[in-house]
């Protein structure tokens, strides 16, 4: 067999707290090993880069692959008349050397007009630390990188769905 490469450890709930819902999940991940990298090598060496560079390079790429973080999520979910709140905590900590940090806090608010649509608002913030590079996506779901590490971002989402 191979050597190990991604290992997780996960820990999570839910929970009725209130008139609403709670969850949390707390997660470990790292990657000594990570695979499938091996092929930079020959490709550097097909491009015509000089040998000497190519290990200096392979291990560069190989070591910028690697992953060791804690993740931790706390939310929350109520319904009332028409309408479902959502309030999320997340932070992200690298414990690699890139040491890319962020932390988001996050609100949505989900209105039905009727059975099949809905009008949604989300505002949502992310802080980056260190290198950490990460922006708010759609619907305020983490997801894009910022042009420069340790800017923050914020976003405002108003969407209209509507279910065939």
């Amino acid at each position: 067999m191979g050597q190990k490469s991604l290992q997780t450890t996960s820990f999570g709930f839910s929970a009725l707290l209130g008139p609403g819902t709670v969850s949390s999940l707390y997660q470990m991940a790292e990657d000594k090993n990570p695979t499938g990298l091996s092929s930079v090598s020959q490709s550097l060496a097909h491009a015509g880069f000089p040998v000497a560079l190519i290990p200096v390079i392979q291990s560069a790429y190989d070591e910028a692959f690697k992953q060791k973080n804690r993740l931790f999520n706390l939310g929350y979910k109520l319904n009332f008349d028409k309408n479902t709140l959502y309030v999320s905590y997340s932070k992200f900590n690298d414990k690699t050397a890139a040491n890319a940090d962020a932390a988001s806090l996050g609100f949505a608010l989900t209105h039905a007009l009727s059975k099949r649509t809905d009008l949604n608002f989300v505002l949502a913030k992310t802080v980056n630390s260190n290198r950490g590079q990460v922006v708010v996506g759609g619907g305020g779901y983490l997801g894009g990188v910022a042009r420069t590490a340790g800017v923050n971002s914020t976003a405002l989402h108003i969407a209209l769905r509507h279910r065939f």
